[in-house]
């Protein structure tokens, strides 16, 4: 089954009765947010009752919004090595998940219309949540549950070892860096409390936003997983995903599932593989921190900051 044939149940009548615009390119994916939002338009023929020319419009621009926010999400990265396109293809029960998603999608607004040659001409906005982190979400399918990303394994590249291991492994030390070479700060949190979260700044460094990213320490061969969905517990990865992104420390002060003491840590690198590397000293502290049940990351209390 052709991916084009994915919204077919909602599409083809429409599509056969009435003229199409040429569509918008406003489609975004916003990872701060937690949603994805894409626009569309449609018309109708003018020489219809204005009142059912209006419908039909709307209905059109419903659509190819729609058809817009699925060009977005098949793009989204699960892995470095695989895209939700990736998955809609390979299995069925995705396709039809996110066929349902899409179903569900809610306008933004009020749908805005003109009048093009006598022809009404109607753009609508629309959205679905990438996860259930915004309170509108909460009860809506998302993104991150219709992908079952907690049964989902993690490329074959990734180190095995666990930081959170029950008999966690020693890590490599780290080689001595000043802290005014390349970008590096000591991790920043309150000392004196309990840590609540954990905030990895890319401090410039590119990175493909993924839902399942990794971070690992410096130092091979020993190279250990700091944070990976196998870290999280499949309840809270199934409700809020494995990840928040954001652009700016105000949006860490805003997230509340970090808490009021997140510790904020520097990466070192990007690996090739679209991993994210902290210094092993740093890893050192998290798995300090995260003592006597103090499992913050196996409650997804996880952000990247990437600017």
């Amino acid at each position: 089954m052709k991916l084009s044939l994915l919204l077919t149940s909602i599409v083809s009548t429409l599509l056969l009765a009435m003229p199409a615009l040429a569509q918008p390119t406003q489609a975004d994916i916003n990872w701060a947010g937690g949603y994805i939002i894409a626009s569309g338009q449609g018309t109708a023929n003018p020489s219809e009752s204005r009142g059912k020319a209006r419908i039909k419009a709307t209905t059109a621009a419903k659509v190819a919004a729609q058809r817009n926010l699925l060009e977005v999400i098949k793009g989204v990265h699960i892995t470095s090595q695989t895209t939700v396109e990736d998955a809609m293809l390979k299995e069925d029960i995705i396709r039809t998940r996110i066929n349902g998603m899409l179903k569900g999608a809610h306008i933004v607004g009020e749908p805005f219309m003109e009048i093009v040659d006598g022809a009404p001409v109607v753009t609508v906005t629309m959205k679905v949540c990438l996860n259930g982190t915004p309170k509108e979400c909460m009860n809506k399918p998302t993104l991150t549950n219709v992908l079952d990303l907690d049964s989902r394994p993690v490329p074959a590249f990734v180190p095995p070892v666990l930081l959170t291991a029950p008999t966690p492994p020693p890590l490599p030390p780290a080689p001595p860096v000043q802290p005014t070479q390349e970008g590096w700060r000591p991790p920043v949190y309150d000392s004196s409390k309990p840590v609540t979260g954990l905030v990895v700044h890319l401090n410039g460094r590119y990175f493909e936003r993924e839902l399942l990213p990794v971070v690992i320490t410096q130092g091979q061969p020993d190279l250990v997983t700091v944070y990976s969905v196998k870290v999280v517990k499949p309840s809270v990865v199934r409700t809020y995903g494995a990840v928040r992104y954001a652009d700016s420390l105000e949006h860490i002060q805003t997230n509340q599932m970090l808490g009021a003491n997140p510790m904020l840590v520097t990466a070192e690198a990007v690996t090739k593989d679209n991993m994210i590397m902290i210094r092993s000293c740093d890893a050192k502290l998290v798995r300090e921190t995260m003592a006597h049940g103090n499992n913050y990351l196996g409650e997804a209390k996880f952000v990247v900051l990437v600017k």
